[in-house]
């Protein structure tokens, strides 16, 4: 941003011809440093890769991004002629995962979940007696869910409300696709919670918190027929991606979120947000499985390992 700087030796306009002269300098001073602005960000822009075309007035006001850049006129490459997404992994390469069992004390099961810069937490209660007599079912249990994002998760710091329409469907998404892999029938008249908050977005927030309430029903020693893992997959710059982020998953390309049941081979949740041609849709959902297959075997080597240290504590 300019700053104007006051000379505090000028006594004043002596005319009105000395006047004029005087604006007349100052507003040639000032466009002279918006052209200079625009020069820099026309040669930043170009060291970043982007296409662009400034105008040629530089006091008219159109939209610019954050580069100052025209957005009509940008031309983003998901993935370089080398083949390298923007964070540096190949089309096939999930982000690095990492996982933690135990992390709420008061929970009867709890985990932390990583993808990438992606961090989810969730709690698990249960199975216990149901708070609401009217909800109990005779031969099954009762599973609830509640997903809720952390006001300091992602840039915008807008306080979100709770029970809001996005949060309300993620909820119930993953209580469907919890409730496909627990043995509900052999904990009738009980009631199962759930609870998943999203610490940091980074995109496949819905994934990872799938990922993150199964290791939290593994903890809690909830039977289940199988894990439910998930994963997303993309479609950009007409190369299928494999676990986006979130400046992949903004971009409006085609986006696929998967949920297997790993040992049973099995199709736990399956959501598209846009229109694909089947030959390329089963590229895509293929791509995404064997990410939930992958996921699946990180997440047996951590439940193996919390395992190995349970023993060791008790002294088996």
């Amino acid at each position: 941003m300019m700053q104007v700087r006051p000379n505090l030796d000028y006594e004043g306009p002596k005319s009105h011809q000395h006047h004029r002269a005087f604006v007349f300098g100052f507003e040639y001073g000032f466009l002279k440093e918006k052209l200079d602005q625009k020069e820099a960000a026309k040669r930043a822009n170009e060291q970043l890769g982007f296409v662009f075309d400034i105008g040629p007035n530089p006091w008219s006001k159109p939209a610019t991004s954050s580069f100052g850049c025209k957005p009509s006129l940008v031309k983003m490459e998901y993935v370089s002629p080398e083949g390298l997404r923007l964070d540096g992994r190949r089309p096939m390469e999930m982000r690095q995962i990492r996982a933690e069992i135990g992390t709420v004390a008061r929970a009867d099961g709890s985990a932390v979940f990583e993808m990438g810069n992606t961090k989810v937490i969730a709690a698990v209660y249960g199975p216990r007696e149901v708070q609401n007599r009217s909800q109990q079912i005779s031969d099954q249990a009762l599973v609830r869910c509640e997903y809720s994002m952390a006001n300091f998760s992602t840039g915008d710091r807008m306080r979100k409300p709770k029970g809001d329409r996005r949060s309300t469907e993620i909820s119930l998404v993953i209580r469907q696709t919890m409730e496909a892999c627990i043995l509900t029938h052999l904990m009738p008249r009980s009631q199962i919670d759930i609870f998943v908050q999203v610490l940091q977005a980074d995109g496949g927030t819905r994934s990872a918190c799938i990922n993150a309430a199964t290791l939290a029903l593994a903890d809690a020693g909830i039977p289940m027929r199988d894990i439910v893992t998930s994963c997303s997959a993309g479609y950009l710059n007409s190369t299928p991606l494999l676990d986006l982020n979130y400046i992949e998953d903004s971009a409006g390309g085609p986006d696929v979120t998967v949920g297997i049941l790993p040992k049973l081979d099995k199709v736990t949740l399956l959501q598209m947000d846009a229109k694909l041609p089947l030959d390329i849709f089963e590229n895509v959902m293929g791509l995404a499985t064997e990410g939930c297959k992958a996921v699946a075997n990180y997440i047996r080597e951590v439940l193996l390992e919390n395992t190995k240290q349970l023993e060791y504590r008790r002294g088996l």
